[in-house]
């Protein structure tokens, strides 16, 4: 169809907020000098427009998604319905819509976060509270800045969004309801201070730092965390799920000033490439309901976990390989794995630890204890140890050592020699040694196959015996046997032992190289060098 030729352009001008658009006619132009919008007229459908109206043109003043209709494949779906554009946008929120500048047109990263947290999770208007996505890439901050209750943080991939927070931390103050989700955090200290902190979960979170792996480091200055200081301030209900503590001095450090509870879970995470994994310290009788569960401890140059005091700390199903040997092995250990300062309720259920088969590759009759666990209520380990019997060794033969704290221990073994088996359970009962070194007894309950007699009649499946003896410093006892069948054979087993109470000191040990030294309640003038910490109620060195 041709185009009608139109001698002269119709125009009219007015105030759209004050009187509104007329009807225009056809092709007639009318500009709203108060919004700064320009309509033209359809035309009648006579002269084949779809409808009688006016169309808006776009100008340099238009905004194209306020009128703008989205609808999800409508070709494809017959129940997806159309909408405003400008809503569909606004359901994906981006850290990047609030960018803050400096005078030189630098972004400045923590006057960004803290604008976008404000606006979205301070408002009275719960539709605003979405989800801040942060795209990949490194976002570097000069300054300490904090979070807001209620916010969302989600990367968009964790390895790939970096929050570098250099010397400076991420900071709460007395809040709830934060997620932090899919992103890694780095810095050279503290990267998130959780102080006041409830009803939380951190998820798919990497934490890195500036360790260098198998070196000495200030355990105090950990990566993650945050001070216990009443019962209505405290961090308290914090779920960590399948984060990550690499490179870090320690992971997790806490501390508490007085006796109240606190609820805290660690579900599939990895502590590995560090010099420690976890730390609370507080006061006696303080409620540490901490759940560490399905988690991996790796290559940590010193302990896994310390609890200077406290009850009701469990630790389950987790993984503890390469931990506490500084620079060395597990043949060779330097600290404890798991310590706690207060043995009640305290419990490691159904671990997996590397240290115990190989201490039995190097340990002697005066072999120190260094234990895997020590003052727990139990601990209960699924490693099968195993070494081979020699034949005929009428000779006492270490092969595993615990600290004399331990009162109670059970072993559960299976004793093969030559086609013939034995199945039972050593239970290993631990007094006081400082008051009678002769306060342990042993139990072998066991059973076993057909009788296997020599030439002189005697069953050589019970010429097998074990033994417990304390070292001459009262710090360990060691378990031993002694094999006078004649044949070879091979001794598996595994252990589980516990603590009735508490030590008030626990022992020094000297292992090779170098020493070692657990203080307790200790005095900062009488501490070797001083204290790095004054205040803190259990020191390990």
């Amino acid at each position: 169809m041709a185009v009608i030729q139109i001698s002269r352009i119709q125009q009219r001008r007015g105030q759209k907020l004050a009187t509104g658009i007329p009807q225009l006619s056809s092709a007639e132009l009318a500009w709203a000098v108060d919004t700064q919008e320009l309509f033209i007229g359809n035309g009648s459908v006579a002269e084949g427009a779809p409808y009688v109206g006016n169309t808006k043109i776009l100008t340099e003043h238009s905004n194209i998604f306020e009128d703008a209709v989205y609808q999800f494949m409508p070709d494809f779906m017959v129940n997806s319905v159309p909408r405003k554009a400008q809503d569909k946008l606004d359901e994906y929120v981006s850290v990047l819509d609030f960018i803050e500048k400096d005078a030189n047109d630098n972004i400045l990263w923590a006057e960004t976060f803290e604008a976008a947290i404000h606006d979205l999770f301070t408002s009275t208007n719960h539709n605003y509270r979405k989800v801040l996505t942060i795209p990949n890439g490194t976002y570097t901050f000069l300054r300490h800045w904090f979070l807001q209750s209620g916010v969302i943080l989600r990367g968009e991939s964790k390895d790939n969004v970096i929050l570098n927070t250099g010397n400076f931390a991420i900071n709460t103050g007395t809040i709830s309801d934060i997620k932090l989700q899919n992103l890694t955090i780095t810095g050279a200290g503290v990267v998130l201070n959780l102080s006041g902190v409830t009803n939380s979960s951190i998820t798919d979170v990497v934490f890195s730092g500036t360790y260098s792996v198998n070196t000495e480091a200030n355990w105090y200055t950990p990566a993650v965390t945050w001070s216990n200081l009443a019962n209505n301030n405290k961090t308290d209900n914090v779920d960590f799920v399948n984060c990550k503590f690499d490179t870090v001095n320690t992971g997790v450090l806490v501390t508490q000033l007085d006796a109240f509870e606190t609820n805290i879970k660690f579900d599939n995470c990895v502590f590995t490439n560090s010099y420690r994994g976890i730390s609370i310290d507080g006061v006696i009788n303080q409620s540490n309901r901490w759940l560490i569960n399905d988690c991996s401890f790796t290559d940590l140059y010193n302990s896994a976990i310390i609890v200077s005091h406290g009850k009701n700390t469990q630790i389950r199903n987790s993984t503890f390989y390469r931990c506490g040997n500084g620079t060395g092995t597990a043949e060779y250990p330097l600290a404890i794995i798991i310590l706690f300062g207060d043995v009640a309720n305290n419990v490691v259920v159904d671990c997996a630890c590397d240290r115990r088969a190989a201490v039995a590759r190097s340990i002697s009759i005066a072999a120190e204890a260094i234990p895997d666990a020590e003052n727990t209520n139990s601990a209960t380990f699924v490693d099968y140890n195993s070494l081979e019997l020699v034949a005929g060794n009428s000779n006492t033969t270490p092969f595993t050592a615990f600290s004399s704290t331990t009162d109670i221990i059970t072993i559960d073994y299976g004793i093969v020699i030559g086609a013939y088996t034995r199945v039972g359970t050593l239970q290993i009962t631990i007094g006081d040694l400082t008051v009678d070194p002769q306060t342990i007894a042993i139990v072998d309950n066991y059973a076993h196959s057909s009788p296997l007699y020599n030439l002189s009649g005697n069953d050589l499946t019970q010429q097998f015996e074990f033994d417990v003896t304390p070292t001459a410093s009262l710090n360990s006892v060691v378990l031993t046997y002694k094999n006078v069948s004649g044949a070879r054979g091979e001794l598996v087993y595994k252990a589980s032992f516990g603590s009735v109470q508490s030590v008030v000191v626990p022992t020094q040990f000297q292992p090779t190289p170098g020493n070692r030294t657990i203080y307790v309640n200790w005095d900062p003038n009488a501490m070797p060098n001083g204290s790095p910490v004054v205040g803190y109620s259990l020191i390990i060195t």
